[in-house]
């Protein structure tokens, strides 16, 4: 296994940082746009924690435990771990789409469609990158940080970046970016969540400090990108683009989207 060829990292580097400028429309656009300038700093994030794997191995190395916590540090650990898996994180947010929809209130229903929608772009975002970069994880046999394998399509290079990860802060920029305004104390309960599950990927050797770092930043940017898309603070018109629809008829329930083509 070889380093990852610095070419084609510094190839897909400008490539996809370009493409949110590239996307930006004019000043004079009646919408704003799906991409921003500031996206940049999430995408300066990622692939700087992708360039930074070299010059702090030592940091990576180092911060990776030789064996999982036990007692209280232990099941904090586990707790952080299964809140960043998927079947949870989308269980979250199918459980407050449905039930905004069962008991008539749209800000739960828009809370669980942005969560959805956030979680799903990490997910578009994190797994094509595991596989491009296809860096191994810690694992318990003692792997390097510099290992790569990339199109392996093997778990065990999966490493960069952090799903659960991804998944935790996604959903932590969901409930900060919707009820932080008039709840301050909200991103201090949401944000403090989603670091105990990427510090639970570090500890239990699943990942490193870098590939941690790197789902943050696809996190963030993913509550972003929903939030403008499915009718958040910052949606892109004036009304939202997407909307929940739960109905009922002929015995069985219809669970679906309803589009705003104004």
């Amino acid at each position: 296994m070889k380093p990852w060829p610095s070419g084609r990292l510094l190839g897909v580097l400008l490539l996809l940082v370009a493409t949110p400028a590239a996307a930006q429309v004019d000043a004079t656009d009646s919408k704003p746009a799906l991409f921003r300038t500031n996206d940049l700093v999430f995408a300066a994030v990622f692939f700087g924690s992708l360039l930074a794997i070299e010059p702090f191995e030592n940091i990576d190395d180092g911060l990776s435990p030789e064996a999982a916590p036990t007692g209280l540090a232990g099941d904090l650990s586990e707790a952080g771990d299964t809140f960043g898996k998927g079947y949870v994180s989308y269980g979250l947010g199918g459980a407050a789409l449905l039930g905004g929809e069962l008991f008539g209130n749209s800000r739960l229903s828009r809370v669980g469609l942005l969560a959805i929608g956030a979680v799903t772009a990490s997910d578009l975002i994190v797994f094509p990158a595991k596989v491009i970069v296809g860096r191994r994880r810690p694992l318990a046999d003692g792997g390097e940080t510099d290992e790569f394998d990339s199109f392996a399509f093997d778990r065990e290079f999966y490493s960069f970046p952090s799903g659960h990860t991804a998944h935790a802060f996604a959903l932590a920029g969901v409930v900060s970016n919707e009820f932080g305004d008039e709840a301050p104390w909200v991103p201090y309960v949401a944000y403090p969540i989603a670091l105990l599950t990427g510090a639970s990927r570090v500890v239990g050797r699943e990942h490193w400090v870098t590939d941690v770092i790197a789902g943050a930043a696809a996190g963030l940017f993913a509550s972003k990108l929903a939030d403008r898309l499915f009718g958040g603070s910052d949606r892109l018109g004036d009304e939202s683009n997407l909307r929940p629809v739960l109905s009922a008829g002929g015995g069985r329930w219809i669970v679906g989207l309803s589009a705003n083509t104004r």
